[in-house]
């Protein structure tokens, strides 16, 4: 999808937003991340102007479909960190 924007509208900067999976499998969320950097990694080294990626959300919160059901969240709903932040956070740190 990122080449496919960089080709129809070319030298608009791309951003990202609400990447995430909603599953209380947080080793899934994980390497969904991973890959999602992987990813828009690799379309920046084609020369694809993204100039961020978000996190779905920050903490879980209700959804009108779902209610209090599906973990969103890099943070649950009692503000525990989940272990998928890490991915982020080395991501952000360059490591």
């Amino acid at each position: 999808m990122l080449d496919r924007l960089h080709r129809e509208i070319p030298g608009t900067p791309l951003l990202v937003a609400e990447y995430g999976i909603g599953t209380d499998d947080d080793e899934m969320r994980a390497a969904y991340l991973e890959l999602g950097l992987t990813v828009t990694n690799e379309a920046i080294s084609r020369g694809v102007d993204v100039r961020g990626l978000f996190h779905w959300t920050g903490v879980d919160n209700y959804e009108w479909l779902h209610g209090f059901d599906v973990a969103f969240g890099i943070i649950d709903r009692d503000r525990n960190v989940r272990q998928s932040a890490q991915v982020l956070k080395r991501e952000a740190l360059g490591a």
